[in-house]
């Protein structure tokens, strides 16, 4: 009689090896996936992608981490480019000088609807392949500020009209404090830097009574004691950080969040469009990137959005920031 093995399966081993085929299927489909939809020419050289902001801010850095994910997927060198000044003009006339073929990325976001609404360019010239992140913004204090929260600053800033100093970067950031401003009742004066990294390190060293930034490029500052947060622009309380409390505990609905995309120039095919829009896609859900999203605290709100979805959005959000901005006397 031969002898029989008999083999007991644990329940969780059943799982995780079920759990392993999934994911190694689902793995290939999606490269399946993107594999067929790549175009025949594309891409025929290095891809540059254009980043209107500092070295090292927010931008720069989900840019950098995400497209070295995109870089095993299109099997090609990605570079990134950094053109500055200018509210971002000089990046985005750049990238309308190059040909509409793909090969040349902008890195696009809710400060480029600003900047239309004030004339500097038109965000229709450029169709944006997805956006990446939604982001959320806090306003810090200095670490020895008197005011141990939002409520003092406002009170002081009532009794005192025009003699606090707010910093912050340029576009997104000075419409958001002018809007932030006027439902809170209060004038200061803003002082936005080109460089937001160099307004972080500002308000750190007290030469500003508050300033606002999201949380990723604060971190430093934060864990270093050079800074506290004392409001935090969202709805809800973040779960990392729940002491923080939100805007509307205060009574002020202002929770716009910086949102974060790529874009080409329009005209780029249809073709490469979508296959960009893919590579994106799963480029976000890459062990690295995904890690660069829990240190930053840009994984608190879903980021991701189709070429169409966000189309859509950005139409309706040009909108808003116009109506906004004619309310405040921005704009006529």
């Amino acid at each position: 009689m031969k002898n029989e093995r008999i083999i007991k399966w644990n329940p969780f081993l059943r799982l995780t090896i079920i759990l392993a085929i999934f994911l190694l299927l689902l793995s290939v489909i999606c490269g399946q996936v993107i594999a067929q939809s790549k175009p025949q020419t594309f891409p025929t050289r290095t891809i540059t992608i254009i980043v209107p902001f500092n070295v090292g801010g927010a931008t720069d850095t989900y840019v950098r981490t995400l497209a070295k994910a995109m870089e095993g997927i299109i099997d090609t060198t990605i570079d990134i480019v950094n053109i500055l000044g200018g509210r971002s003009i000089p990046a985005f006339n750049y990238v309308q000088s190059q040909p509409a073929d793909g090969h040349t990325i902008l890195a696009i976001g809710s400060g480029d609807l600003i900047n239309t609404v004030l004339g500097r360019y038109d965000y229709r010239k450029i169709t944006p392949l997805a956006s990446c992140q939604w982001d959320q913004g806090v306003f810090w204090v200095p670490v020895d500020s008197p005011f141990k929260d939002l409520k003092e600053v406002l009170e002081d800033a009532k009794a005192n009209p025009g003699k606090q100093k707010w910093t912050g970067g340029l576009t997104f950031d000075e419409i958001l404090v002018a809007l932030f401003t006027s439902k809170a009742g209060v004038d200061i004066k803003y002082d936005p830097y080109k460089s937001c990294t160099e307004a972080n390190v500002a308000l750190a060293g007290g030469f500003y009574t508050m300033g606002y930034e999201e949380i990723g490029p604060m971190l430093g500052l934060y864990e270093a004691g050079k800074i506290r947060p004392v409001v935090v622009l969202t709805e809800e309380r973040l779960p990392k950080y729940p002491d923080i409390p939100t805007v509307l505990e205060y009574g002020i609905d202002v929770t716009l969040g910086r949102w974060r995309g790529l874009g080409v120039k329009i005209g780029t095919s249809a073709e490469i469009v979508t296959y960009l829009e893919n590579v994106i896609e799963q480029a976000l859900e890459s062990k690295e990137y995904k890690g660069l999203a829990a240190r930053t605290v840009t994984d608190q709100r879903p980021g991701f959005m189709p070429s169409t979805a966000i189309k859509k959005q950005m139409d309706e959000e040009f909108l808003l920031y116009k109506r906004i901005m004619e309310e405040l006397g921005l704009v006529k």
